[in-house]
């Protein structure tokens, strides 16, 4: 998708808040009219490093990309919050067709590099998705103490 390089730059992610970035991605992803996308958040700011705000924005587009492509779905959610136990909760659903995750097959390399991205930051990650149940991704950073 043609989106994809703007948002990447490594000099906007630098520049701009995690928050803008994302809605930059849903913005042009809906400018495409395949799948409404909806994103909220519980701050006005996050502040992340380079790393972060990369990896957040890398899988965010890899679950838009394979739900547009892959799950056939009307709506995804996005949801960015921060709350006292984590830095922030990245939650990302779809209603698409879903997938049956003991069929490794469907665990492509997108699954695996967003799991390792996740794990890059000390995150924490789970996927869940059923046949026709659609897909739901959690990915946790807890706060240091």
């Amino acid at each position: 998708m043609r989106s994809l390089s703007k948002t990447l730059t490594d000099d906007n992610i630098n520049q701009k808040e995690i928050v803008t970035l994302i809605q930059e991605e849903v913005d042009n992803t809906n400018s495409f009219k395949k799948c409404k996308i909806s994103f909220e958040h519980n701050f006005k700011q996050l502040d992340l490093g380079f790393v972060h705000k990369n990896v957040l924005l890398r899988i965010t587009q890899e679950f838009i990309q394979n739900s547009i492509k892959h799950a056939n779905c009307k709506n995804i959610f996005i949801n960015l919050n921060t709350s006292e136990e984590s830095l922030w909760e990245l939650n990302i659903k779809d209603d698409g067709v879903g997938f049956d995750k003991s069929n490794t097959k469907s665990n492509g390399i997108g699954l695996t590099n967003m799991k390792n991205r996740a794990e890059i930051i000390g995150a924490s990650f789970s996927l869940e998705s059923q046949k026709n149940m659609g897909t739901t991704l959690n990915i946790i950073l807890k706060r240091q103490p």
